[in-house]
């Protein structure tokens, strides 16, 4: 039974930090985003919600 427990909170665990793992991916891409778009706004751009999701 313990093993049973201790089985089921590691898989806890491991699931829990794939997704953390999978969080942190994301939050890099969105601030390498940000950064693209502010750069292209700043050499006069006018970027359109396609070109936005297109990045």
């Amino acid at each position: 039974m313990v093993s049973l427990l201790l089985g089921a909170n590691g898989l806890g665990w491991f699931i829990g930090f794939n997704y953390n793992s999978l969080i942190h991916q994301k939050n890099m891409e969105i601030d390498q985003i940000k950064e693209e778009i502010s750069l292209l706004r700043e050499k006069g751009k006018n970027l359109s919600k396609k070109d936005i999701m297109t990045l």
